[in-house]
């Protein structure tokens, strides 16, 4: 039925999975035949762990991500970022599950934060309410700016990876107070930073995200200025207790500077200097923000 519909339809067209995927599930077909080809994989071939999928009309702008913490109807929006999900610079290639990040965006529009949350996180919200379900976590939504405003691409309940290590350096104030306040029902106060960009780097292995690869030596990273932070993600240790490669994306650079180019030239300034066979990263994280 699904092949039957595609004739019916303009390109390109956004083809979801169903079901888990890494973060990879998501394809956007630019003709018919590569929307055949990505039916049959999903379906056919079980290429994820998926008995259905999504057929989605494809939508042009700038994606970025909003997300919240939120008790019952209290939310407490978190600054806005933007991931980069294809594979290679310029947004070419397959999705990944995020190759970088960065936030605030301060090239969007100042009040999208609160259009944002009046418009698509408390209507969410209250409905969750009137159907009895209370939600008490975070709320992440994925959006894209449009020429008709800001519409929605999808929504996961967790924080996102990798927006995550370019938004919480961003409070000032406790996290864990803030989380205890809304556990118990209090209007906690809380301070985001608003002087710095922050840029976050993802590494992965140079066949990422069709496959993932083991052993790469990490031990540069073990070196980094006191200006770059690294969170690990898949890694593991060899037989010295060295830290080597485990996985699609290995882990993430992360600084702040005072704008984008700043914070650009600290990043791929240390890592231009220390190139690592075997691993990968965009080089262009970021520059949809100059």
């Amino acid at each position: 039925m699904a092949i039957k519909g595609l004739a019916k339809n303009d390109y390109p067209l956004v083809i979801k999975s169903d079901g888990l995927a890494a973060g990879k599930g998501v394809v956007i077909a630019k003709s018919q035949k590569e929307a055949t080809t990505t039916i049959h994989k999903m379906l056919g071939e079980h290429q994820f762990d998926t008995k259905s999928i999504i057929i989605e009309e494809f939508l042009t702008g700038q994606e970025f991500s909003l997300m919240a913490f939120i008790q019952d109807e209290q939310i407490i929006p978190m600054p806005l970022s933007q991931d980069h999900k294809a594979a290679y610079d310029g947004d070419e290639g397959p999705n990944t599950g995020g190759m970088g990040a960065y936030s605030p965006l301060q090239h969007f529009p100042s009040d999208l934060v609160n259009e944002g949350v009046e418009k698509i996180i408390r209507p969410i919200i209250r409905t969750l309410k009137k159907k009895n379900i209370a939600f008490c976590g975070i709320l992440y939504a994925g959006l894209i700016m449009t020429d008709s405003g800001p519409k929605v691409i999808e929504f996961n309940v967790r924080l996102g990876d990798p927006e995550t290590v370019v938004v919480l350096p961003q409070l000032q104030s406790d996290l864990y107070e803030m989380l205890q306040g809304l556990l118990h029902h209090q209007v906690p106060v809380v301070k985001w930073q608003k002087d710095q960009v922050y840029l976050g780097v993802v590494i992965s292995s140079q066949t990422y995200p069709q496959a993932s690869a083991r052993g790469v030596e990490l031990a540069d990273f073990n070196y980094l200025p006191s200006n770059i932070t690294v969170n690990y993600a898949g890694v593991s240790c060899n037989r010295d207790g060295q830290l080597i490669s485990n996985g699609g994306r290995i882990l993430c650079l992360t600084t702040g500077a005072s704008n984008i180019t700043k914070a650009q030239a600290i990043l791929y300034g240390w890592l231009n200097q220390h190139p690592i066979l075997g691993l990968r990263y965009r080089s262009d994280i970021g520059d949809k923000a100059k």
